[in-house]
């Protein structure tokens, strides 16, 4: 008779496996693309790309003043399907282009807010004929004001992000419970395979009129990031609802933006061009509190032991 450890364990595998076939059979009706706003055939079709981690109720509240004006469009990010253990931003276009192609939408204009804004720069890019404007609210992306601000250093981090994230969606009979959290294994693999040092070719690749939005919320490290993307994207203009515009202004703003944009491109300085091949100026950094960057330094030690010990690629 099954007692102790051994009645523990064989209930672990147990609820584990049936834990597991759930997931499978719930993943049988993946919709990589919600569809919702006006059905009118004539209707402008925006395609919004939410942040990786969450929802955005500065991007809800502007989707919500859109919708009657416009088919709106939303992907899913947990719904993608990868043929490969790449998860970068960029396999994230290329399989939304997949779907996009496949479903024959034409004359797209994108709107992005935190980590969405580097996937749908990337999408911009390489599908420019079908994208009319773009719009970034509160966009995220930039690798120097990202966690500790080094390529090498983030890595560290997300390293172990991925590996926690790994063993809890596997270890545990969640029932498909971190798949749709902060934690999940898709989000963190996906800081982890996106290499923002490539980024900023997405980001002054972008040919398209661009309204890059700061909210009322907005933090001055969120401000100084739309300043590089401002700069960095020769077509973008930049607006302030904290210092500008009220909420329901900028959503006039946007709905005009959208409708006439035609001649933004054409309109673009010598000088914004110029100012958008410069390097990036270190001193606009804004330095971590002490406290918060001995206990990422500690995250990242760990992380490089259990590497060693580990690896995250033998994982996938």
């Amino acid at each position: 008779m099954l007692r102790g450890w051994r009645l523990f364990f064989l209930l672990y595998v147990l609820i584990l496996s049936i834990s597991f076939i759930f997931e499978l059979t719930r993943s049988d009706h993946k919709q990589t693309i919600i569809s919702s706003g006006t059905s009118n055939n004539t209707a402008l079709t925006l395609l919004f790309f939410p942040d990786l981690e969450g929802n955005s109720s500065t991007l809800d509240y502007l989707k919500s003043s859109l919708k009657n004006r416009f088919q709106i469009l939303e992907v899913d990010y947990d719904e993608i399907e990868f043929d490969t253990a790449d998860y970068s931003a960029s396999q994230y276009a290329e399989s939304i282009k997949q779907y996009v192609d496949s479903n024959l939408i034409d004359n797209l204009s994108i709107v992005a807010t935190g980590f969405g804004s580097v996937i749908a720069s990337r999408f911009v890019q390489i599908n420019s004929d079908k994208i009319q404007s773009l719009i970034l609210l509160d966009p995220e992306g930039i690798l120097e004001f990202e966690l500790l601000g080094g390529y090498h250093l983030n890595k560290g981090v997300y390293s172990i992000a991925t590996l926690i994230s790994w063993s809890l969606e596997n270890l545990t009979p969640d029932f498909g419970y971190f798949e749709k959290t902060t934690l999940s294994y898709q989000n963190s693999k996906t800081r982890l395979d996106s290499d923002l040092r490539t980024a900023r070719s997405y980001f002054r690749a972008v040919n398209v009129p661009t309204l890059i939005i700061n909210t009322s919320d907005s933090k001055r490290k969120k401000k100084e990031v739309s300043k590089e993307f401002n700069r960095l994207i020769k077509s973008s203009k930049m607006v302030s609802a904290s210092e500008e515009h009220s909420w329901s202004e900028l959503s006039l703003i946007s709905q005009n933006f959208i409708r006439n944009n035609n001649s933004e491109v054409d309109q673009i300085s010598v000088s914004k061009k110029i100012k958008s091949l410069l390097p990036f100026s270190n001193s606009r950094v804004i330095a971590a509190e002490g406290w918060l960057l001995t206990g990422l330094m500690l995250l990242i030690i760990f992380s490089t032991f259990s590497q060693k010990i580990l690896p995250v690629s033998e994982l996938v």
